[in-house]
């Protein structure tokens, strides 16, 4: 499986290859202005190249890990959290817009999930099932489809899980999730 590369990592790169090309381009201007060797103008700049990419980089990659990427990475385990029945609100606050509105977002769904949430339903729909068995059982006993179609009805509902074993347990900070595999679960 292919690795993807990380924001911080790609702007770190296409910023790396920027500042290369700019020198080149400055080196190839003095160059043509006053006529000294490339080989010259290569070991004078070279260092330059090497100072100010190093810098850059690191400034760079520093500020991106922590106002972009691992907010992104709270709200992805958030998310992950509310996908598995951990549904609260995320308190997240970072300077950057495009953080904020993603967070506004995700509150936003959690609060409409919230809304929609019934405690109760499993245990009212095992007492309608119930009942609905029963009345059947009364009204024609002999009706064979409709106690097939209620067992059906009774597995899948049983396949729901039950307040006891609700939410399922979060990882750990410390454990390795790949969230494309557990999305499927």
């Amino acid at each position: 499986m292919k690795k993807s590369l990380s924001l911080s990592t790609l702007a770190a790169a296409a910023t790396a290859l920027a500042l290369i090309f700019a020198m080149g381009l400055y080196a190839g201007y003095q160059h043509v202005q006053t006529g000294v060797s490339w080989e010259s103008l290569f070991f004078t700049h070279a260092w330059h190249v090497i100072a100010l990419t190093a810098t850059v980089e690191v400034v760079l990659v520093v500020a991106l890990r922590t106002t972009v990427s691992d907010p992104i990475r709270r709200v992805n385990k958030h998310l992950y959290g509310v996908a598995t029945g951990h549904v609260k609100p995320l308190v997240l606050s970072s300077q950057v817009e495009e953080v904020e509105e993603l967070v506004s977002g995700v509150n936003a769904m959690v609060k409409r999930l919230e809304m929609s949430r019934d405690e109760d339903a499993l245990q009212r729909s095992d007492e309608d099932l119930a009942a609905l068995a029963e009345l059947v059982q009364r009204l024609d006993p002999d009706n064979g489809e409709a106690m097939v179609r209620l067992s059906r009805l009774e597995r899948a509902l049983s396949s729901v899980p039950r307040p006891s074993s609700y939410p399922p347990k979060l990882p750990q900070a410390n454990e390795v999730v790949d969230y494309r595999l557990a999305a499927l679960v």
